[in-house]
């Protein structure tokens, strides 16, 4: 559900601007800058963790809902 939200970011080396969905992030552990060239080093075990929980959460929801008077 939320795999392909964009996340915007600078490289450390060159500051050059960087966007990768969620899902991408979630996926790699090291990508290369597109400006500079420079290995970066991705730790994304928290975030992989907390879109789990969130996806799980929302799954939890109920699918139909009652409403009385």
């Amino acid at each position: 559900m939320f795999d392909d939200i964009d996340v915007d970011f600078d490289c450390p080396d060159c500051s050059h601007k960087i966007t990768k969905t969620i899902g991408w992030l979630t996926a790699h552990k090291e990508m290369s800058c597109p400006g500079c060239g420079v290995t970066i080093n991705l730790e994304t075990d928290d975030l992989a963790s907390s879109m789990k929980k969130l996806n799980q959460a929302i799954d939890s929801i109920p699918k139909d809902i009652t409403i009385k008077f």
